[in-house]
This record gives C-alpha cells, sequence and structure tokens, in this order.
C-alpha cells in the first residue's frame, strides 16, 4: 500500500544547485569551461520526438527549445573519468534547464532524484547492460563519473520526459557553492521564512541578510528533517540566493569581463561540463535576452512511495505527459 514517507534525518545535506547562476548568469564562464576541457558529444536522439501523436491531436516539438541538466554530486572529490564504472556518485540534486528562444522564457525543472525511470547501468568494464527501471539518481552513479555519467544521466532524463533532446549536463560537487561564493564575494539577500531564525537572528523573515562563503551552506543547505515542508521553505531560500546572486554575477560581468577567467580557475575542480559545443554555445548566446523575473520553478506531481530499501517517487503519468506536450511541443491541429 502506498503512503506518504517523511523524509529521515540525516547529519549531510543535499547539494543546491547554484550552478545554475553559473549557467544562466556567467554565460561566457561556461565557453571558457569548454574551451578548457574540451567538447563532448551530448546524449544523440533518434528523431522520434520531432511529432507525435497524443489524443487525437498531432503535436511537433519546438526546435526554439535548449535544455541543460544541472546535477548536484554527492562527493567532494574532483569530477573526472576514471577507467571503471558503477562507483560514480550519485546526482542528489538533478534540474533541468529550459529555455524557450522564442519565448525567451527559462524554465527550471527539479526532478525529484527518486524518481522511478528507466536509466543505463554498465559492468565495472563499462559493457553495456542495457535499461533498467531504477531511482533518477543512478542513471549517474553507473557510469564512469564525468562523460559517461553526464550522458546517461541525460538519457534518462531525456526517457522520462518521453524522449524530448536532452544533450547538455553540467555536474558539480559539494565544494562548488563555497567556491562560488568565494568568487562572488558577499550578497545580500531578503530572507522569505523563519526557518534560520533559531539559529541567528539575522535569518527571521524578511531580514537582510549577507551570504557569503563562510555562510552559504547554512543559508541554501539547511532544514529541519523532522519538520513537514522543511524541504519547500529551504527551497524558497535558494530562490532567493540564486536571483541576488544571478545579478550580482552579471553587475560585475558588465564591469569586467575578465572577472571570469580567474572565477574559471577557482572553479575548474569543482564544475564538469558535457555538452554538444555547437548547443551549448547557442544556449548560452541566448541567456543575455531572457527576462529572467519571469523565470518558473517547476516539479513532477507524484506520489512518494516506501520502497524495499528506498523511497520512490513515481510521476502522474498524465500530468507528466500534459507538461511535455505544453512545455516542448506545438500543437499542429
Amino acid at each position: 500500500m502506498k503512503e506518504k514517507v517523511e523524509k529521515q534525518a540525516k547529519h549531510r545535506f543535499r547539494i543546491i544547485l547554484v550552478i545554475c547562476l553559473l549557467v544562466i548568469a556567467a554565460a561566457a564562464a561556461m565557453v571558457i569551461i569548454l574551451s578548457l576541457y574540451g567538447s563532448h558529444d551530448g546524449s544523440g536522439m533518434d528523431g522520434e520526438y520531432q511529432e507525435i501523436t497524443w489524443d487525437g491531436a498531432r503535436y511537433r516539438y519546438n526546435d526554439s527549445i535548449l535544455t541543460c541538466v544541472v546535477a548536484g554530486l554527492d562527493t567532494e572529490d574532483s569530477i573526472k573519468d576514471v577507467p571503471s564504472y558503477t562507483f560514480a556518485p550519485r546526482a542528489d540534486s538533478i534540474q533541468l534547464i529550459i529555455l524557450d528562444t522564442s519565448t525567451k522564457q527559462l524554465k527550471v525543472l527539479g526532478l525529484n532524484r527518486d524518481i522511478m525511470t528507466r536509466i543505463r547501468k554498465y559492468t565495472v568494464d563499462g559493457l553495456d547492460r542495457g535499461l533498467f527501471t531504477d531511482h533518477l539518481a543512478l542513471a549517474y552513479s553507473y557510469g564512469n563519473g564525468g562523460s559517461a555519467s553526464c550522458r546517461s544521466l541525460c538519457e534518462a532524463v531525456s526517457l522520462l520526459l518521453h524522449q524530448i533532446p536532452v544533450q547538455n549536463c553540467v555536474a558539480v560537487n559539494l565544494e562548488f557553492p563555497r567556491a562560488f561564493a568565494r568568487c562572488l564575494g558577499p550578497v545580500e539577500v531578503i530572507v522569505p521564512d523563519d526557518t534560520l531564525g533559531v539559529i541567528d537572528e539575522q535569518y527571521q523573515k524578511g531580514a537582510t541578510a549577507v551570504i557569503d562563503e563562510t555562510n552559504v551552506e547554512l543559508y541554501i543547505r539547511t532544514r529541519d528533517h523532522w519538520s513537514d515542508h522543511s524541504n519547500t521553505d529551504r527551497m524558497e531560500r535558494q530562490r532567493s540566493y540564486i536571483m541576488a546572486a544571478g545579478i550580482k554575477v552579471l553587475d560585475q560581468i558588465k564591469q569586467n569581463p575578465l572577472q571570469i577567467v580567474s572565477w574559471i580557475q577557482d572553479l575548474k575542480d569543482t564544475v564538469y561540463v558535457h555538452s554538444d559545443l555547437k548547443s551549448i554555445r547557442t544556449f548560452l548566446s541566448r541567456l543575455s535576452d531572457i527576462d529572467y523575473n519571469r523565470t518558473e520553478y517547476l516539479a513532477l506531481d507524484g506520489e512518494l512511495t516506501r520502497g524495499e530499501f528506498y523511497e520512490e517517487f513515481y510521476p502522474d503519468q498524465d500530468a507528466l505527459m500534459e507538461f511535455v506536450l505544453d512545455t516542448f511541443y506545438i500543437r499542429l491541429d
């Protein structure tokens, strides 16, 4: 029998995808990363997504859509390809950045790491074992820690979303938030809730707090695992930091574009980019036109259940298909 599952108390916190700032605001930084580390072929699709029929209606894929998976990894180690497979870190946080260049709108789809979907598994030697139904977070784990892991995660997200093309992936480790905050410097935010007020009065709702490398992890990661809706409260704090930091990133780039070079030197051990170079450059070239005040943060509807060993999230398939059609397709009749 399915039931609502409460999160267990843990002493570690999931990494939050502040890397979205780098992807959204520091576009040139991503290009520099790619030139330093080379480009990687994205997850190729067979083209079946281009035109589909659903419930008697015909739809054509919106070619103005660009996507990028952003994965926060459960590791402090640098991210790189290793010879063996199946021992890569787990993708603790997964978001899909969706950019519609025709409407200049950005959407960020948060994907539960416990979504049960098809993922590709390998042997330790890298032999392809095929597709299996398992947790989305493990799509990264069964790869080689770098390109193969990113490729598998892109494929898993694509399969989850009815094979829409997903070819770009940015992975960050647990050291990224502090490294990024150190590069950016102090950022002022308006605290959206009282959940951290018991720790320090500067975090009371409505207060202006200064976030830097000394407290960024506290601000964006901390939540009360015993309290209902604690993750929702945490997500609101994350949004407040992302918006404030994004504005500061843009201002610093305008004042000194070469500042990015030193940022990349400081961040290179915390970030891994897997991309079709042409696609990511197109993606990045359009980001400056986006109205970030219209950015939407979305999540899939579904049910969280207790599996044999771990929690399992099952998306509502009707709602999922509706989301895919509304977001990625244009109705033809």
